[in-house]
């Protein structure tokens, strides 16, 4: 079956960012073809993932019928016959061809790429081999789907178990559950505000309840392994978790005092409503008002930090939105104890100040390229969609709430008339001032770090545009004498 005859029996119409045929943007896929500088013909792009700011589909990737094409910003698209792919890998936002990092997206809600390239790896698995080397280097799906089944089986006769049987279903069981355990442990902090959001609270007066024990199946089964979902549905997942939710609430829990005994039986109301409520929040400090979002914001600086160390190629990328944050934070840290609400307003303004009024810092005839302009805003796009993601109940919305002043700000014809706008805003930031508002002392530190850091990002593109330059003269450089 061709990929595409897959795709349509799966009924796969993508969404967001991910693209399918034959809901294409010509225009963007016009760009994209070009970008990539592909010869295909339009007509076998049957995917295309825009990792883009602004939705140009020049960066991201091509999912066609028999290749698929990888181009980040500032890179040559790299592309690969999918008899060359051994193992097509994601984790979280990085996508992994044969074992080597090929691509970091930005854009793309993670959702929405696993449910794409966990298809195509469906797919792929689904193709005739030549031979066994060629298969994708992951555990078979049939052998671990065996052993889930095992482990989910149900005796419902009288008959004796052999030891050896018995060992085969609390093994597979053990391994399930060990998947379970590291996709609770690596989104703690995910699925906690999930719960709160779908039961209403984060207690363990909410989980005693199938209905929300199911929710939490649910969310626990999106992080999980794209390996194991291929394997197990989310139905006998969820029907798992019922028949595990100790060990899962103990795991999901860890530092209760007594994490799982409490659902073992029922007290009266007036005991266990307090008694449920502290053994949850007993090992959390309290939280002030503002601090969330000041603590979303640097688990977003740790994040990016993490990424330039992991991909020192991509520090240039990184370089920009790593420092407007450790600037953002430092000031914005003196807004806690003001509602999370007005906390976010204010440093969001701010950040959104500091890309619109620094980016006038490029050279115009640097800036008027469209991968540079995607480019040097690509970071604020990051931060807010991660923000975003991170705090799924926020009323905070990027393209409402600051993205219209970025982009007049950016498209301001002079620096006359962009001084001018900004000293309006400031004025009547000035006057309209209330408590929780950032000081114009602190705002002013802000643009100017801002423009030091659009001065040294200009610095760092000239460098690697030289540098890229002269590899291509010393390889090339006989032919063009």
């Amino acid at each position: 079956m061709s990929l595409l005859a897959f795709l349509q029996a799966k009924k796969y119409s993508g969404s967001g960012r991910v693209h399918v045929a034959p809901n294409i943007p010509k225009k963007q896929l016009s760009n994209a073809l070009a970008a990539y500088k592909l010869t295909l013909d339009p007509s076998d792009v049957l995917v295309l993932i825009d990792d883009t700011m602004f939705g140009s589909g020049k960066d991201g990737c091509l999912i066609a019928g028999d290749c698929l094409a990888i181009r980040e910003a500032f890179s040559d698209a790299v592309t690969y016959s999918y008899d060359e792919v051994q193992s097509l890998e994601l984790e979280g936002s990085k996508l992994f061809v044969n074992k080597r990092k090929t691509m970091s997206f930005n854009m793309p809600d993670k959702a929405e790429l696993s449910q794409c390239f966990a298809l195509v790896l469906e797919w792929l698995r689904s193709q005739p081999l030549e031979n066994e080397s060629s298969a994708p280097a992951v555990e078979t799906p049939e052998a671990f789907e065996a052993e889930v089944i095992t482990a989910l089986a149900v005796i419902e006769d009288s008959g004796v178990i052999t030891p050896a049987e018995q060992q085969n279903k609390a093994s597979a069981k053990d391994k399930l559950l060990g998947y379970v355990a590291v996709a609770i442990e690596q989104n703690k902090s995910r699925i906690l505000p999930f719960i709160k959001e779908k039961t209403g609270e984060a207690s363990l007066a909410a989980l005693r309840d199938d209905t929300n024990i199911e929710k939490l199946g649910g969310i626990i089964y999106a992080f999980l392994p794209g390996v194991v979902r291929l394997a197990l549905k989310e139905e006998a997942f969820v029907r798992f978790v019922l028949d595990n939710r100790n060990k899962l609430l103990d795991k999901l829990l860890t530092g209760e005092a007594e994490p799982v005994a409490a659902l073992a039986g029922a007290k009266p109301v007036a005991s266990y409503h307090a008694e449920l409520d502290d053994l949850l929040m007993d090992d959390e400090p309290a939280v002030q008002p503002g601090q969330k979002p000041i603590q979303t914001l640097q688990a977003i600086l740790q994040e990016l930090q993490q990424d330039q160390r992991e991909d020192p190629d991509a520090a240039f990328i990184w370089q920009l939105p790593i420092g407007f944050l450790e600037a953002l934070i430092a000031k914005a840290e003196k807004l806690i104890g003001f509602p999370d609400k007005k906390v976010e307003d204010q440093a969001f303004f701010a950040l959104a100040l500091m890309y619109g009024f620094s980016i006038h810092k490029v050279p115009e005839a640097v800036r008027s390229q469209d991968t540079v302009f995607e480019t040097f805003l690509n970071g604020f796009g990051v931060i807010c969609s991660s923000y975003e993601e991170r705090n799924p109940a926020s009323r905070f919305n990027a393209e409402d709430d600051v993205l219209p002043m970025l982009l007049v700000m950016t498209k301001v014809a002079s620096k006359q008339q962009l001084n001018d706008m900004v000293r309006t805003m400031l004025d009547e930031h000035t006057q309209a001032t209330e408590p929780g508002d950032l000081a114009m002392d602190d705002i002013m530190f802000l643009l100017r770090e801002a423009n030091n850091g659009a001065v040294a990002w200009v610095d760092a593109l000239t460098r690697i545009s030289v540098e890229r330059e002269r590899e291509v003269q010393n390889k090339w450089g006989d032919v063009f004498s």
